[in-house]
Protein backbone atom coordinates (compact mmCIF):
# COMPACT_ATOMS: atom_id res chain seq x y z
CA UNK A 1 0.00 0.00 0.00
CA UNK A 2 3.26 2.46 0.81
CA UNK A 3 4.26 2.29 -2.38
CA UNK A 4 0.74 2.60 -3.89
CA UNK A 5 0.58 5.88 -1.85
CA UNK A 6 4.27 6.89 -3.44
CA UNK A 7 2.69 6.06 -7.15
CA UNK A 8 -0.44 8.26 -6.33
CA UNK A 9 1.70 10.98 -5.07
CA UNK A 10 4.19 11.19 -7.84
CA UNK A 11 7.15 10.99 -6.16
CA UNK A 12 9.72 8.32 -7.17
CA UNK A 13 11.36 5.62 -5.26
CA UNK A 14 14.95 7.81 -4.83
CA UNK A 15 12.62 10.99 -3.59
CA UNK A 16 10.89 8.93 -1.26
CA UNK A 17 14.19 7.18 0.38
CA UNK A 18 15.72 11.04 0.40
CA UNK A 19 12.39 12.23 1.72
CA UNK A 20 12.60 9.82 4.41
CA UNK A 21 16.41 10.03 5.49
CA UNK A 22 16.76 6.19 4.50
CA UNK A 23 19.02 4.21 2.33
CA UNK A 24 16.70 2.73 -1.07
CA UNK A 25 18.16 -0.72 -0.04
CA UNK A 26 16.59 -0.49 3.32
CA UNK A 27 13.70 1.31 1.76
CA UNK A 28 13.23 -1.08 -0.71
CA UNK A 29 13.12 -4.11 1.80
CA UNK A 30 10.38 -2.98 3.29
CA UNK A 31 8.64 -1.60 0.24
CA UNK A 32 8.81 -5.42 -0.87
CA UNK A 33 7.36 -7.26 2.08
CA UNK A 34 10.87 -8.62 2.86
CA UNK A 35 11.27 -6.85 6.19
CA UNK A 36 9.11 -4.91 8.99
CA UNK A 37 8.51 -1.03 8.95
CA UNK A 38 9.14 0.22 12.12
CA UNK A 39 7.36 3.25 14.14
CA UNK A 40 9.87 5.72 13.11
CA UNK A 41 9.73 4.51 9.62
CA UNK A 42 6.50 5.22 8.98
CA UNK A 43 6.34 8.31 10.70
CA UNK A 44 8.92 9.67 7.92
CA UNK A 45 7.03 8.05 5.38
CA UNK A 46 3.73 9.49 6.61
CA UNK A 47 5.11 12.94 6.76
CA UNK A 48 7.00 12.68 3.46
CA UNK A 49 3.47 11.94 2.06
CA UNK A 50 2.10 15.27 4.16
CA UNK A 51 -0.19 13.14 6.45
CA UNK A 52 -0.17 12.04 9.86
CA UNK A 53 0.88 8.73 10.97
CA UNK A 54 -2.99 7.71 11.81
CA UNK A 55 -3.32 8.43 8.59
CA UNK A 56 -1.20 6.31 6.73
CA UNK A 57 -1.83 3.51 9.15
CA UNK A 58 -5.61 3.68 8.24
CA UNK A 59 -4.37 3.66 4.64
CA UNK A 60 -2.60 0.87 5.10
CA UNK A 61 -5.40 -0.96 6.90
CA UNK A 62 -8.03 0.05 4.11
CA UNK A 63 -10.81 1.83 6.93
CA UNK A 64 -11.16 4.35 8.73
CA UNK A 65 -12.24 4.30 12.70
CA UNK A 66 -15.92 4.30 11.59
CA UNK A 67 -14.80 1.12 9.56
CA UNK A 68 -15.98 2.91 6.02
CA UNK A 69 -13.20 2.56 3.51
CA UNK A 70 -10.37 4.73 3.14
CA UNK A 71 -9.31 6.56 0.16
CA UNK A 72 -5.82 7.79 -1.10
CA UNK A 73 -6.53 10.87 -3.27
CA UNK A 74 -4.70 13.72 -4.49
CA UNK A 75 -4.99 16.68 -2.02
CA UNK A 76 -5.05 19.07 -5.13
CA UNK A 77 -7.73 17.11 -7.26
CA UNK A 78 -9.90 16.88 -4.42
CA UNK A 79 -9.39 20.35 -3.30
CA UNK A 80 -10.76 21.92 -6.49
CA UNK A 81 -13.41 19.39 -6.63
CA UNK A 82 -14.57 20.60 -3.31
CA UNK A 83 -13.79 24.26 -3.80
CA UNK A 84 -15.94 24.08 -7.21
CA UNK A 85 -18.83 22.36 -5.34
CA UNK A 86 -19.06 25.40 -2.99
CA UNK A 87 -18.84 27.76 -5.39
CA UNK A 88 -21.98 26.12 -7.13
CA UNK A 89 -23.95 27.12 -3.88
CA UNK A 90 -25.14 31.07 -3.70
CA UNK A 91 -25.25 31.43 -0.11
CA UNK A 92 -23.05 28.91 0.77
CA UNK A 93 -22.56 28.52 4.83
CA UNK A 94 -19.51 25.95 6.15
CA UNK A 95 -21.06 25.82 9.19
CA UNK A 96 -24.06 24.03 7.57
CA UNK A 97 -22.19 21.71 5.78
CA UNK A 98 -20.12 20.61 8.48
CA UNK A 99 -23.62 20.21 10.92
CA UNK A 100 -24.43 17.84 8.12
CA UNK A 101 -21.03 16.32 7.99
CA UNK A 102 -21.24 16.16 11.67
CA UNK A 103 -23.98 13.11 10.95
CA UNK A 104 -21.45 10.89 9.43
CA UNK A 105 -18.19 12.14 11.53
CA UNK A 106 -18.80 13.59 14.85
CA UNK A 107 -15.66 15.00 15.14
CA UNK A 108 -15.68 16.92 11.54
CA UNK A 109 -15.00 20.52 11.69
CA UNK A 110 -14.37 23.46 9.36
CA UNK A 111 -10.59 23.40 9.86
CA UNK A 112 -11.05 19.71 8.69
CA UNK A 113 -13.34 21.32 5.80
CA UNK A 114 -10.77 23.91 4.69
CA UNK A 115 -7.97 21.27 5.09
CA UNK A 116 -9.63 19.19 2.67
CA UNK A 117 -10.04 22.08 -0.12
CA UNK A 118 -6.37 23.42 0.18
CA UNK A 119 -4.48 20.50 0.97
CA UNK A 120 -1.45 20.26 -1.69
CA UNK A 121 -0.41 16.70 -0.79
CA UNK A 122 -1.69 13.52 -1.07
CA UNK A 123 -4.34 12.56 1.86
CA UNK A 124 -5.99 9.56 3.17
CA UNK A 125 -10.14 10.43 3.63
CA UNK A 126 -13.09 8.61 4.85
CA UNK A 127 -15.26 7.07 1.54
CA UNK A 128 -18.15 7.74 4.15
CA UNK A 129 -17.56 11.58 4.50
CA UNK A 130 -16.54 11.85 1.02
CA UNK A 131 -20.40 10.39 0.01
CA UNK A 132 -21.58 12.70 2.31
CA UNK A 133 -20.36 16.04 0.96
CA UNK A 134 -21.80 14.63 -2.81
CA UNK A 135 -24.98 14.32 -1.08
CA UNK A 136 -24.71 17.58 0.36
CA UNK A 137 -23.58 19.04 -2.91
CA UNK A 138 -26.36 16.67 -4.86
CA UNK A 139 -23.79 15.14 -6.91
CA UNK A 140 -23.13 11.77 -8.11
CA UNK A 141 -20.44 10.33 -5.10
CA UNK A 142 -18.00 9.16 -8.05
CA UNK A 143 -17.28 12.62 -8.76
CA UNK A 144 -15.38 12.68 -5.22
CA UNK A 145 -14.43 8.95 -4.67
CA UNK A 146 -12.91 7.93 -7.98
CA UNK A 147 -11.47 11.18 -9.68
CA UNK A 148 -10.18 9.14 -12.27
CA UNK A 149 -13.83 8.52 -14.24
CA UNK A 150 -13.03 11.35 -17.30
CA UNK A 151 -16.94 10.98 -18.23
CA UNK A 152 -18.35 11.54 -14.82
CA UNK A 153 -15.93 14.62 -13.93
CA UNK A 154 -17.36 16.45 -17.49
CA UNK A 155 -20.48 15.39 -17.05
CA UNK A 156 -20.75 17.00 -13.23
CA UNK A 157 -18.71 19.76 -14.04
CA UNK A 158 -20.80 20.97 -16.55
CA UNK A 159 -23.79 20.45 -14.94
CA UNK A 160 -22.25 22.71 -12.27
CA UNK A 161 -21.08 25.58 -14.72
CA UNK A 162 -24.82 25.27 -15.88
CA UNK A 163 -26.09 25.34 -12.52
CA UNK A 164 -24.00 28.54 -11.30
CA UNK A 165 -24.85 30.10 -15.02
CA UNK A 166 -28.49 29.64 -14.15
CA UNK A 167 -28.11 31.47 -10.56
CA UNK A 168 -26.12 34.35 -12.32
CA UNK A 169 -29.29 34.49 -14.13
CA UNK A 170 -31.28 34.94 -11.27
CA UNK A 171 -32.32 30.93 -11.28
CA UNK A 172 -31.49 29.86 -8.01
CA UNK A 173 -32.96 26.69 -6.10
CA UNK A 174 -31.76 24.18 -9.38
CA UNK A 175 -30.17 20.53 -8.25
CA UNK A 176 -27.57 19.52 -10.47
CA UNK A 177 -29.36 15.89 -10.19
CA UNK A 178 -32.46 17.33 -11.81
CA UNK A 179 -30.87 17.94 -14.90
CA UNK A 180 -30.85 14.12 -15.83
CA UNK A 181 -28.59 12.79 -18.82
CA UNK A 182 -28.16 16.51 -20.66
CA UNK A 183 -24.93 15.89 -22.94
CA UNK A 184 -21.88 17.90 -20.92
CA UNK A 185 -21.48 19.60 -24.42
CA UNK A 186 -25.14 20.61 -24.69
CA UNK A 187 -24.94 22.06 -21.39
CA UNK A 188 -22.03 23.66 -21.70
CA UNK A 189 -23.08 25.32 -25.23
CA UNK A 190 -26.68 26.91 -22.90
CA UNK A 191 -24.46 28.10 -20.11
CA UNK A 192 -22.55 29.86 -23.11
CA UNK A 193 -25.74 30.99 -24.74
CA UNK A 194 -27.50 32.16 -21.46
CA UNK A 195 -23.91 34.30 -20.65
CA UNK A 196 -24.15 36.10 -23.82
CA UNK A 197 -27.89 37.66 -23.60
CA UNK A 198 -28.23 40.78 -22.16
CA UNK A 199 -30.31 41.43 -18.82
Amino acid sequence: MIDQVRSRSGMSHSELAQRVDLSENYLFSRLRGDAPYNTNDLDRIAHAFGMEPTELLLLILGTGADGSRVLQLRGDTLGTRLRLLQSSVSAFDENELVKSLQNVDPEFTVTKWQWLQNSADSIAVSEQILNAIADYFEVTHVYLVDPGDAAITEQVEAELEFKRTLQQRGANGISARSMGSIPPALLREISETLRSLED
